[in-house]
């Protein structure tokens, strides 16, 4: 983990009592690496108010989880991009690492949906990857990108990118 303890557990309380988030969700955030990332971000891009950024962002993913999801559906046609648009707001930052984190976040969320391939269409949930879209151009290339980098964001997420998609089950939650 990047951030310190104290402030992701303040954020993490936070969005508890927000959502109203039993402790077992609690503690199992606190093990999750997408949520340690969707909260140290802000940190790590310098944004001007990172505790409120950081809140944001974990509200949405949540919300998402938790029965919002139609209105993060992603549709036939629309990039990814489109659904992870909240998720990717900050308030100031370093425009460099802001997109750094787009593309790690792109990467996971693609990996993520060719993990899910299988159980996507046992549910009849959209996935491009059903559709017929071809991501291993676009996982490969980003994961080049950001295994080259040396900025804090990218050396936090290494170690699941050297995992396949199949292995990256437990990154968000």
């Amino acid at each position: 983990m990047v951030l310190d303890a104290k402030i992701k557990d303040e954020i993490l309380e936070e969005a508890k009592i927000f959502l109203n988030l039993s402790e077992k969700e609690v503690e199992d955030m606190k093990k999750s690496k997408g949520v340690d990332f969707l909260v140290s971000a802000p940190f790590i891009v310098n944004s001007s108010e990172p505790k409120k950024v950081a809140l944001l962002h974990l509200v949405t993913y949540l919300g998402e989880r938790r029965g919002a999801r139609k209105f993060f559906k992603q549709y036939k046609g629309q990039g990814i991009e489109n659904r992870l648009a909240p998720l990717c707001e900050f308030i100031g930052g370093d425009e460099e690492l802001i997109k750094e984190y787009k593309k790690i976040l792109k990467l996971f969320s693609l990996r993520d949906h060719k993990a899910d391939k299988n159980v996507d269409r046992d549910m009849k949930k959209f996935n491009p990857i059903l559709e017929g879209e071809n991501m291993e151009d676009e996982i490969q290339e980003l994961s080049i990108e950001v295994n080259k980098s040396n900025s804090k964001l990218a050396k936090m997420m290494k170690e699941d990118l050297k995992k396949d998609a199949n292995g990256i089950g437990t990154f968000w939650w």
